[in-house]
Formats: structure tokens, C-alpha cells, sequence
């Protein structure tokens, strides 16, 4: 669908680059998996300089395999490509595959905190007027966190880990977040069906099981109880 879509359209673009087709078929590679694999060879190629953090990005997706995020570690220990949204994207992945902190190559400086990467998370979806692929998007960056969150509480994960979720409470952090987008993303989906509106079993279940225990511990009361109308995020300001 990717490149049909590309071959059709991409040349008809006014003044469109040289191989406008291949640019745009890799700018579309990032919300389907099946295409991740080919996009990063066409990257890693060379060919296309101009788009190497566009490579990161496919790289430190939350839903990115155990050797993208290796991958990660190695182009991200050159200090060039270097920078507080990927470095706090790999280190969550590094959470989930117990690879190594990007933050323990850099001893000078302190281990991102995910709160900091909350307005940027917002705006995507803002941005995208509340579409259903980036209120998944951002249903499932909040479930990795919980999780590494819980990993990291229990032992699971090092305890340095602990940092990365500095100053953020269960619920107010995590859950009612996730509640909020849980059910913008389902109203979204009832009123037309869109590409991602299917959410993996894992996600459905655990959102399923946090609504239960927000409901029988009376947290996130406004985000279960209000109308979808005045759960729309607003678009944040980075501190």
C-alpha cells in the first residue's frame, strides 16, 4: 500500500526531489513494521545522508526488535547522533531488552527523565489531530514505561534505571494517561475505522486491568468519568 501509494503521487509533487518515490516510501516506512527492514538498508546505503536521524528514529521505536535496539546502541555510541529525544527513546528500549544505558556512556550527563519527553508525546498526537495511529503510538510508549517502571521497582531492572522516572506517581504518570488516551483512541475508532485501531492483545488486557483498578481504587476518576470531549489534549510547551 506504501509504495502503491508513493508510485502514484510522488512524482506529481511540484519541484519533488530527485527520487521522490524512494523519500517518500521511506517517510511512510515508519508506521508499518513489515517495511522496517527495507527502509533501514536503503538508509544504511549511504544514498540518502540527509536522512540519517530518519534512520534512528525506525531504530528506537518503542515496538522495535532486540537487534534494532542493539543497532541503536551502536550508531547512538557515536557521539554525533547524540541527542536527549533518542537517547531517552534507546534507553527505554535498553529497559525492555536489558541492553546497556545509553546514559552510562555519557558520565556527564544526568539520566533523562521520561516526564521531559511527556510534551513532545502530546504535541505528536495534538499535531496529528488525535489520529489513531499516534494515540496508540502514545498508548504504547505509556505501557513500556509502566512496565520498565515496574521492572525497575521490583529489582527486574538496575536501580539506577529508577532516574529515568523521577518525580512521577503511579497514577498521574502512567495510569490515568493511558485511560485518557485509552478512550480517545476508542472513540476515534467508533466514529470511522482507521489504520492502528486494533491494539495488540497485551495492551488490551493490561488497559482493561487498569481501568478495573483505578475504578476499585477511585484514581483517575476524571479521565474514566468525563466525556471524550474533555479528555482532547491540548499542545504543551517543552520546559
Amino acid at each position: 500500500m506504501v509504495k502503491d501509494t508513493c508510485a502514484t503521487y510522488a512524482d506529481r509533487v511540484p519541484n519533488a526531489p530527485k527520487e521522490a518515490v524512494t523519500r517518500c516510501e521511506l517517510s511512510r516506512a515508519y508506521g508499518v513494521e513489515e517495511s522496517w527492514d527495507w527502509a533501514q538498508e536503503v538508509l544504511e546505503s549511504g544514498a540518502y545522508p540527509d536522512l540519517d536521524a530518519f534512520g534512528l528514529v525506525l531504530l528506537v521505536d518503542q515496538t522495535a526488535s532486540r537487534e534494532m535496539a542493539h543497532r541503536a546502541y551502536q550508531v547512538m555510541s557515536d557521539e554525533a547522533y547524540l541527542n536527549d529525544q533518542y537517547v531517552f527513546d534507546y534507553d527505554r528500549l535498553a529497559l525492555k531488552y536489558d541492553l546497556p544505558l545509553l546514559t552510562s556512556l555519557m558520565s556527564t550527563r544526568e539520566i533523562t527523565a521520561l516526564a521531559q519527553a511527556e510534551p513532545y508525546r502530546i504535541n505528536a498526537v495534538v499535531y496529528d489531530n488525535h489520529s489513531a495511529a499516534s494515540l496508540k503510538s502514545y498508548l504504547m510508549s505509556k505501557f513500556y514505561d509502566y512496565d520498565a517502571y515496574k521492572k525497575v521497582l521490583d529489582g527486574t531492572f538496575p536501580a539506577e534505571a529508577l532516574a529515568l522516572f523521577e518525580d512521577m506517581e503511579e497514577d498521574v504518570g502512567f495510569l490515568c494517561p493511558m485511560i485518557r488516551a485509552a478512550r480517545l483512541h476508542d472513540d476515534v475508532c467508533a466514529q470511522r475505522k482507521q489504520i492502528d485501531c486494533d491494539l495488540f492483545p497485551e495492551l488490551f488486557g493490561a488497559l482493561a486491568s487498569i481501568e478495573a483498578d483505578t475504578k476499585a481504587c477511585g484514581v483517575c476518576a476524571k479521565e474514566r468519568s468525563l466525556p471524550v470531549s474533555a479528555l482532547v489534549f491540548s499542545p504543551m510547551s517543552p520546559d
